[in-house]
């Protein structure tokens, strides 16, 4: 089969929902060269749509994180 090519991240962001599905996990590595226009493409596609579930992951955490165990809590306190 033939790849695809796309030059409106629109019509990209469709055929991901059309051949992935709805709930839709979307990984982005610190560093230059993401594909940001896409993502905006899926995001806006995931507010106009609310049966879309969008999860965006970053290289970059925001969230202090919670340890589960004592092995976790000795990596993550000071």
């Amino acid at each position: 089969m033939m790849p695809k090519l796309f030059s409106d991240s629109d019509a990209l962001a469709e055929e991901i929902v059309r051949a992935v599905g709805t709930d839709l996990v979307v990984g982005l590595p610190l560093g230059l060269g993401k594909a940001n226009h896409v993502v905006n493409a899926l995001y806006a596609r995931a507010c106009a749509d609310p049966d879309v579930k969008l999860t965006l992951l970053s290289a970059l955490t925001l969230e202090k994180p919670r340890p589960k165990g004592l092995i976790e809590h000795r990596f993550i306190a000071p």
